[in-house]
């Protein structure tokens, strides 16, 4: 069984504590001991109530954020504040939290390389350096790198679209976009610095309405995205980290806000994945299963069948991949009905014909393609 100092080595060497941005940033294990034993971690941005309560649900004893439970040490710990409830909740219920902060932020890989890759930058590189990490390899807070040029309009609802915002503010400057910073959280300080790196366009978060209007003056596109939604990417890199560290069977089970991570799939599943899902709208989705039978399409969990399900409903077509092995029925979860397809695509095979039959009479369009040699 794997503890808390496990799972907090294997964070702090992604992003080392000194790569944080001044002794005012709180890191590391906040709550908790060392040598609690974890067999499920949950992954979130923020120790909040509710993540807290997430935590309890699923049976979790370990909680990795990017924001700490309190900068400051607190001058009491009861219910009456924010952060004594929650160190009170943690500790009534045995759940460690540990956090990575600005060292997240500036790390190789960490929330603002999430960004620019969420947002597919090309050439993506650390605005001003603050400094190199064991292997030689620079970090720093900003990222930069460009784009397909287009307008700024287009390019904030691409954004929008990417980090699942509800909204965004943003100030064209009427430059097309091409070179664009990137600065999850509260970066509105740094426009000096992406304009001095010859940036047109920043997407960051908590900007101010005066910071937009000298930036526009000034030629530079502003974006804010959100808080939350240009910094959350990073859970899911979190959630990656600790599934390679501790694959398969020999790590504790893994759960992000956008849902339990499903080692043996390599996917996210839950009522939050599902949600997450719901955010998006597809011309087509093309997916396989692990059978199928007369009445519709069968998966090996509940769990994997509802993400499917998920983008079959959000999608105008759904087609149905199939080999021979999918017609031996097998599946546990029942994932939609044949009416909830459109187009089965499968192997020509003579045993298959009266099931393809009863399949095509309820209204799926059925495509056989000679089996392979």
């Amino acid at each position: 069984m794997r503890t808390v100092r496990e799972i907090y080595d294997v964070l702090f060497a992604f992003a080392p504590e000194r790569m944080k941005m001044g002794d005012w940033d709180n890191v590391g294990l906040l709550c908790g001991h060392f040598d609690a034993p974890v067999t499920t971690a949950l992954v979130a941005l923020d120790p909040m109530p509710d993540v807290i309560d997430e935590a309890k649900a699923v049976g979790a004893q370990c909680i990795v954020t990017h924001h700490p439970l309190f900068f400051d040490p607190p001058r009491a710990i009861n219910e009456t504040t924010l952060a004594g409830r929650s160190v009170l909740e943690l500790i009534e219920h045995g759940i460690a939290a540990v956090n990575l902060h600005t060292n997240l932020d500036c790390a190789p890989g960490g929330v603002n390389d999430a960004l620019a890759a969420k947002l597919e930058l090309d050439n993506v590189r650390i605005l001003n350096p603050a400094g190199e990490d064991d292997a030689g390899q620079p970090y720093g807070l900003l990222r930069i790198g460009e784009t397909d040029q287009t307008d700024v309009r287009t390019f904030a609802a691409f954004v929008k679209e990417k980090l699942a915002c509800p909204g965004l503010r943003f100030a064209d400057a009427g430059r097309p976009v091409r070179c664009v910073a990137v600065g999850g959280g509260s970066c509105g300080s740094a426009i000096d610095e992406v304009l001095a790196a010859g940036c047109d366009t920043f997407v960051t978060a908590d900007l101010k309405y005066h910071q937009f209007e000298e930036a526009r003056w000034r030629g530079l596109n502003l974006i804010d995205a959100g808080h939350f939604e240009t910094e959350d990417p990073v859970c899911e890199v979190l959630a990656m980290l600790l599934r390679e560290r501790f694959p398969a069977d020999d790590g504790p089970e893994v759960i992000v806000p956008g849902g339990t991570l499903d080692r043996k799939a390599g996917i996210l599943t839950g009522t939050r994945a599902e949600r997450a899902i719901g955010c998006y709208h597809a011309d087509a989705v093309f997916f396989s299963a692990r059978g199928l039978d007369a009445e519709g399409v069968l998966d090996t969990s509940d769990a994997t069948a509802g993400v499917a399900r998920a983008m079959i409903e959000h999608a105008r077509l759904a087609v149905m991949l199939a080999d021979h092995s999918k017609f031996s029925g097998d599946g546990m979860a029942r994932m939609v009905f044949w009416s909830q397809v459109d187009v089965l695509v499968t192997a020509d095979g003579t045993e298959n014909r009266p099931l393809l039959d009863t399949i095509r009479r309820q209204g799926v369009k059925v495509i056989t393609v000679p089996a392979a040699e």
